[in-house]
């Protein structure tokens, strides 16, 4: 253990997408500078979601979901997951992951009829740093039920 005067000097720079922060510290008693780095990864950048559109009517249990797709800037690669829930706070959701295109369809697995749905993309860097779209609502009803009480 050193004993002593500790006095911190640094500055925040910005070196390809990447942060960087460099500092000093002085030790007093021995008089020597300390120096150090720590590097910070940056998210992904901010993409929307392309289709389908909001409060979109699917008579179709298996319906395409597209996003826009987004860059690392680190120049990393990019991994994305389908979200989809009953809750608009995404409380309770379902995933799939691993995705390396920014779309998805249902293939063995569908949506069930007669329900509201939310969903989302999620964008991972291979950091495993994350953004988020916003979110959607979809309706899906394939066929027009009776009202209830008939």
């Amino acid at each position: 253990m050193i004993k002593g005067k500790l006095k911190v000097k640094s500055k925040k720079l910005k070196v390809k997408n990447k942060f960087k922060f460099f500092a000093f510290v002085f030790l007093f008693s021995t008089g020597y500078f300390l120096p150090f780095t720590c590097l910070f990864s940056a998210p992904p950048t901010v993409f929307s979601l392309l289709s389908p559109d909001a409060d979109f009517i699917s008579t179709n249990t298996k319906p395409f979901f597209d996003w826009a797709d987004t860059t690392d800037p680190d120049g990393k690669g990019i991994t994305y997951a389908f979200q989809y829930s009953f809750f608009n706070d995404f409380s309770s959701y379902n995933q799939i992951q691993g995705l390396s295109y920014s779309s998805y369809t249902f293939i063995s697995d569908s949506l069930t009829d007669d329900n509201t749905y939310y969903w989302r993309a999620k964008a991972v860097d291979a950091d495993g740093e994350i953004t988020y779209s916003g979110s959607r609502i979809i309706y899906v009803n394939t066929s027009n039920s009776l009202p209830t009480g008939f």
